[in-house]
């Protein structure tokens, strides 16, 4: 007997330590918020910029990117694109509701600050049989699972598909919640 497990997505963790990054980070998100000019996509409450051209912010998480992408993917000639950037800090009560990355084949997150309650990265599974046929009260396995629930870490990095649907739990924290969110195009050499 044999099981195979298909159609697998994959989330790529790691840390990312770089105490210049983080105080550029928040000096960035400083000056945008007295600038009054967010941005409105997936945060309910909170406050995301527009996208942003930082260099040492773009460049940093590119080049990590790249390296936990091609450390783990095989994937030979090919060009990584930083398509956008941009900083999202939610205070007590704020959520990022369901959403993708169009235009991207991966996205990703840095985490600055981030909750004790609250505040899970949470991951949709895209086929809703399971749903359809009400499986979850019959079975108590992985395969079986609706949703993916993680809790980030302080300067963990977080790769994903970008067609992967997920949100942002509400967190219940005094301190807010600070990320970074971008995207990642790839592209074939030549």
């Amino acid at each position: 007997m044999a099981k195979i497990p298909i159609f697998q997505d994959s989330i790529i963790l790691d840390s990312l330590i770089d105490t210049q990054l983080d105080e550029t980070i928040y000096k960035v998100l400083k000056n945008e918020i007295e600038k009054k000019e967010g941005s409105f996509f997936s945060n309910k409450g909170g406050y995301q910029t527009v996208s942003i051209n930082n260099e040492k912010i773009c460049n940093t998480i590119l080049n990590k990117s790249v390296k936990m992408i091609t450390e783990n993917y095989r994937i030979f000639n090919s060009n990584f694109t930083m398509n956008a950037l941009w900083i999202n800090q939610n205070k007590k009560g704020n959520y990022n509701s369901p959403h993708i990355h169009p235009l991207s084949v991966f996205a990703g997150v840095y985490y600055l600050n981030v909750a004790e309650t609250g505040g899970d990265l949470i991951f949709f599974r895209s086929d809703r049989s399971n749903q359809m046929l009400d499986i979850n009260k019959d079975f108590i396995d992985e395969d079986f699972n609706a949703e993916y629930h993680l809790r980030p870490l302080k300067n963990q990095i977080i790769l994903f598909p970008s067609n992967l649907v997920h949100m942002v739990s509400a967190h219940f924290d005094d301190k807010p919640r600070i990320s970074v969110s971008f995207n990642i195009s790839i592209t074939k050499n030549g």
